[in-house]
């Protein structure tokens, strides 16, 4: 499987863009870009994710804890987790879905 952060990126004008770069039985990549002043409002993933920020910095928020992260960073969050995203500038992201299940 092969997929690349950052070729072919390309922003929407209005909202944050994500794309599926390619899911596995164990994951879903994909790839999130925003223009500085996008947003995610509130919502939540029914699996565990992983954010990382490959360029720029956005500001991370849950219900318990807020986060500004710049490229190399990243944050995970169980299931069900409430969060939020807002670009402080163009900004490329990548969103892994991990697709387990609890024993």
């Amino acid at each position: 499987m092969y997929a690349s952060l950052t070729q072919h990126v390309s922003f929407h004008v209005d909202k944050p863009k994500i794309e599926l770069l390619y899911q596995t039985d164990f994951t879903k990549e994909m790839r999130l870009t925003a223009r500085q002043g996008q947003s995610l409002a509130a919502h939540s993933s029914p699996l565990p994710i992983t954010v990382y920020v490959v360029s720029g910095h956005i500001h991370f928020r849950t219900d318990v804890q807020q986060y500004e992260l710049k490229a190399g960073d990243m944050v995970s969050l169980e299931a069900e987790v409430v969060h939020e995203l807002l670009a402080r500038a163009e900004s490329v992201v990548r969103l892994t879905m991990h697709k387990i299940t609890k024993q």
